[in-house]
């Protein structure tokens, strides 16, 4: 049950990736940026429950996007960002 939730949600960050992101090695984003892109995508298709942040995060992992520190401690995504930057409520969340 467990590998079947993870194939799941590397099947639907895949689909949103596709979707929603620019895949560049130069290419950086927040969590809260991607996963405001991620649940806007999700609406937008009709869906009412996303995938929690830390699932999306693990997904993102498992297809290579890693994890970095940039300067003043925040945490970035490498490899990746939202083709729409999120909205102020959004950033701010």
């Amino acid at each position: 049950m467990r590998t079947t939730n993870r194939l799941l949600a590397k099947t639907e960050a895949r689909k949103f990736i596709i979707h929603c992101c620019l895949i560049n090695e130069a290419a950086w984003s927040t969590p809260a940026a991607l996963y405001a892109a991620y649940e806007r995508w999700m609406n937008a298709q009709g869906e009412s429950e996303p995938m929690a942040k830390v699932r999306l995060g693990h997904a993102l992992t498992d297809l290579g996007f890693n994890r970095a520190m940039a300067r003043g401690g925040i945490i970035i995504r490498l490899g990746l960002c939202p083709l729409q930057p999120p909205t102020a409520s959004e950033a701010g969340s």
